[in-house]
């Protein structure tokens, strides 16, 4: 596979760079390679892309980053369980999140799949992620999480917004919007003018592709009164009437001299985007994501009392576990703590009164 990634490699140190690459081309990229190494007849090479197009964007991202680093570790394919071991050894020793190494370890037992290779992620390897997992987190290492922005980080972000007044509008509706529908990354870039319907409710979104829904889904959001000074349903009219966008993309690059460009807003250029409002508004840019809008409505709801249910059907979440696990399980440790009022008719009079003693004569020492 050594030639494949030297392609590879010049293609995104060059004009195009893969994070910024379309699905097609991705898939493109990943067949080619593919079929290189393990040539396929027309059907089978069909029946190839679309296993690979099944896959999100920036999965196939994942996976083509981490070929490119299996090479640079100076490993090919197939690898054997041995050199997997090692490998995974090398990502733990470099500082490597156990995320971005479980990751790399799906992207080679997906990989080994399509090149009919025998797979090395075997049970006994995973025993041995376990294991360097449970050594790091012993080590008083945590998982790094985006940032779930709360209401009044996002109030902080809408006053950091600057620059051109169409610039203006746009981050302001993209914010508005973004975090009211708690919505991903790529969902809220793809938006596109012939997917919104205005009505006397506000607006139904219907996103084409999303990762839950193959099929698409639809995303309401409702207007708020006209005595409100927020409202993502007036800012969005507002961003489509001046920017003079008619179709196509909802979100579009503005240049330096407030044009506003045919050119699609990338997840990259939001990601980047979101960071800059970040650090203006004197947060840590570094914890802030895309997914830091989608993250913090949903906790931001919950600390309202939301119903869980009713978060999951905004956040399309398919799996209810996954959303309080990785959402709501802190929120519920303050607001539904079973320890709450443990000490609340308790008394601590004989030991305040000793306490209090052992403190006089520290005093006086």
């Amino acid at each position: 596979m050594t030639q494949d990634l030297t392609l590879l490699e010049s293609i995104a140190d060059g004009q195009i760079s893969i994070a910024k690459m379309t699905k097609t081309e991705l898939v493109e990229m990943v067949a080619e390679m593919i079929n290189a190494v393990s040539p396929r007849d027309a059907f089978d090479l069909f029946m190839l892309k679309e296993d690979i197009k099944a896959l999100a964007t920036n999965t196939l991202i994942v996976y083509v980053e981490s070929i490119k680093a299996v090479n640079r570790h100076g490993l090919t394919f197939p690898m054997t369980e041995q050199g997997l071991v090692g490998y995974l050894e090398t990502l733990f020793s470099d500082g490597i999140s156990p995320a971005t190494v479980s990751q790399r370890m799906a992207a080679i037992s997906k990989l080994h799949n399509w090149l009919n290779m025998t797979n090395p992620v075997t049970k006994r390897v995973r025993l041995v992620y376990k294991n360097r997992l449970h050594d790091w987190t012993a080590k008083g290492n945590r998982q790094r999480q985006a940032r779930a922005l709360l209401k009044r980080d996002v109030f902080k972000l809408l006053n950091a917004v600057h620059g051109h007044p169409l610039k203006i509008l746009r981050d302001t509706a993209l914010l508005l919007v973004g975090y009211t529908g708690a919505m991903r990354r790529a969902e809220l870039c793809s938006m596109q003018v012939e997917d919104l319907t205005f009505d006397d409710y506000g607006v139904k979104i219907h996103l084409r592709t999303t990762k839950t829904h193959k099929f698409g889904d639809v995303k309401r959001i409702l207007a708020e009164p006209a005595t409100s000074e927020v409202c993502p349903v007036r800012m969005l009219k507002a961003w489509l009437q001046r920017g003079d966008i008619k179709a196509g993309s909802v979100w579009r690059a503005i240049n330096r001299h407030g044009q506003v460009q045919q050119k699609q807003l990338t997840a990259h250029g939001f990601n980047y985007a979101l960071k800059q409002l970040a650090e203006r508004a004197g947060m840590n840019a570094e914890q802030v994501s895309g997914h830091s809008l989608r993250a913090g409505v949903c906790t931001q709801l919950a600390i309202d009392g939301v119903a869980t249910y009713k978060i999951q059907r905004l956040g399309a979440w398919s799996n209810l576990h996954m959303l309080h696990e990785r959402y709501l399980r802190e929120v519920d440790m303050i607001t539904d703590n079973a320890t709450s009022g443990l000490w609340s008719d308790a008394h601590l009079s004989p030991i305040a009164n000793k306490v209090s003693e052992q403190q006089l004569l520290l005093d006086k020492l």
